[in-house]
């Protein structure tokens, strides 16, 4: 995520920022005054001096192309200033010892902008991170993380509407999905979890429990054909006990496993006729009745859907 690359750009400050060493002070009072100096490293201050420390308002230029304008105390960044990238970025608020801390606004050169709470160069506090393609998140950050409610737009044209902690979509959120699938339901550390709805791009509709993503536990699965089961489902298929309603009227009551009729149940054939017994495999096997809307019966061991015995 985008946080991710700000506290990239964060960890080089203190890196970049050390203090003065002896090099030569190239115009002006370099000790209690305004001047400019040189460093070894290449580095040149502008700016104002007290007791030969940076001290007050000046501009530090750095060797690697990023720049510093804005105040010092004691030879630190601190005060209101604005941090300049080589790359483009840039930060513009309020700093403590060399490091963003207060309230400022960070801005990518080419994308989003973040604006709230910092603490020793991290994210922290409440915050509003934006982005040219619709991404807005709002809320509280903790160590740079994300934690509250916020809508973030991924790059396939994926977007997440909902809860986040710790960076990750946690709790109620609306995940709409560039092939058209939309999931809306709970969350637990960016994996479906809970209860939620998840409609397919074709139209087939599952409401019930997930577990990391997976349907799991109770639900309804509709298909837009019209047939709908009802039961348990494990490791995304009809699993335990389930009813399962086709189109064309007829109706399984009964045992499932792993997405076939296995077990005990009822099997009500769109033409009238009715088995009660054992399943394999989707097929009557076992000990069963059968009994024929015409009338006839069927009563003992079947085998593959045919009867063998009584």
């Amino acid at each position: 995520m985008v946080m991710n690359h700000t506290l990239a750009k964060l960890f080089l400050l203190p890196l970049l920022l050390f203090g003065v060493v002896a090099a030569q002070c190239m115009k002006g009072d370099c000790d209690t005054g305004k001047g400019m100096y040189q460093y070894t490293t290449g580095a040149i201050y502008k700016g104002m001096f007290k007791n030969g420390m940076r001290h007050g308002k000046g501009i530090y230029e750095l060797p690697t192309g990023d720049h510093y304008e804005g105040e010092f105390f004691k030879d630190e960044m601190e005060g209101i200033g604005t941090y300049f990238y080589k790359n483009g970025d840039a930060y513009t608020g309020e700093f403590k010892m060399s490091k963003m801390d207060g309230v400022g606004t960070y801005a990518f050169v080419d994308s989003c902008k973040y604006t709230g709470g910092w603490v020793s160069g991290q994210r922290e506090g409440q915050g509003l991170e934006t982005c040219p393609n619709g991404t807005e998140m709002k809320g509280v950050w903790t160590t740079g993380k994300f934690v509250g409610k916020g809508k973030y737009v991924y790059k396939n044209g994926d977007s997440y509407e909902g809860e986040w902690k710790d960076g990750k979509k946690n709790g109620r959120g609306q995940m709409i999905y560039a092939n058209g699938m939309i999931y809306d339901g709970n969350w637990t550390n960016n994996e479906k979890d809970g209860q939620g709805t998840l409609t397919t791009p074709s139209g087939n509709v599952y409401q019930g429990g997930f577990k990391k993503g997976i349907f799991s536990g109770q639900g309804t699965y509709t298909y837009r054909t019209g047939d709908v089961y009802i039961g348990g489902f494990e490791n995304g298929r009809c699993h335990g006990k389930g009813k399962y309603t086709y189109s064309d009227g007829s109706m399984y009551d009964g045992d499932w496993l792993m997405d076939k009729r296995h077990g005990q149940g009822k099997l009500i054939y769109s033409n009238g006729d009715i088995y009660e017994g054992g399943f394999l495999a989707n097929q009557p096997n076992g000990t069963g009745k059968m009994a024929f809307a015409g009338g006839e019966v069927q009563e003992g061991e079947f085998r593959a859907g045919r009867f063998i015995s009584k």
